[in-house]
């Protein structure tokens, strides 16, 4: 059952990426604002242990621009850093979003043409067969589930695992102990 599975996935695969390809300008946008949306995930742990650090005056643990400042212009700083933070990542999380949705309804709309196409080649034996109910779940609904793994199952993985890549790394930059 399971090698089963596997061929029907890896078929279903090898029918949607070309759908994919026709928008990879547009994909390649995308995935592209997985970069920085990793990177500000990273950087807004580390600029709240910063806030610790200053308040703990814990010097050797301060990054070099927070060094020999004041404590309320050391934590000014952390809390505009974080606020930039915060407000490019929900800036590109929403331009993310909507190109994905965008992709994810052009690949659905290339389907159902396509499907349209081959609908109205088929003769009228294939209809008289045919419950109507079936071809109409399989023209909507079905297609629609479709759309909806490009717009958001496939790249929210990506996005996922890019982040924890990012993070993994961050972790081992500020210091090994953390990654292990």
């Amino acid at each position: 059952m399971k090698t089963f599975d596997r061929q029907t996935d890896w078929r279903l695969a090898q029918i949607l990426i070309p759908y994919a390809l026709r928008h990879r300008t547009l994909l390649f946008w995308s995935m592209s604002l997985l970069i920085p949306l990793a990177i500000a995930d990273a950087t807004q742990p580390i600029l709240v242990g910063q806030v610790v650090s200053v308040l703990r005056s814990e010097e050797g643990d301060l990054l070099w621009f927070l060094r020999d400042r004041p404590l309320e212009q050391g934590i000014q700083l952390v809390v505009i850093l974080l606020t930039i933070t915060i407000l490019v990542k929900l800036a590109l999380t929403g331009i993310q979003g909507y190109q994905v949705q965008k992709v994810g309804q052009q690949i659905t709309e290339g389907i159902r043409n396509d499907l349209f196409k081959h609908v109205t080649s088929l003769s009228s034996r294939f209809f008289d067969k045919t419950p109507v109910g079936r071809l109409i779940t399989r023209l909507t609904s079905d297609v629609e589930a479709l759309g909806d793994v490009f717009s958001t199952g496939a790249i929210g993985i990506v996005g996922d695992l890019f982040s924890m890549l990012v993070i993994t790394i961050t972790m081992f930059l500020r210091d090994w102990r953390l990654a292990t």
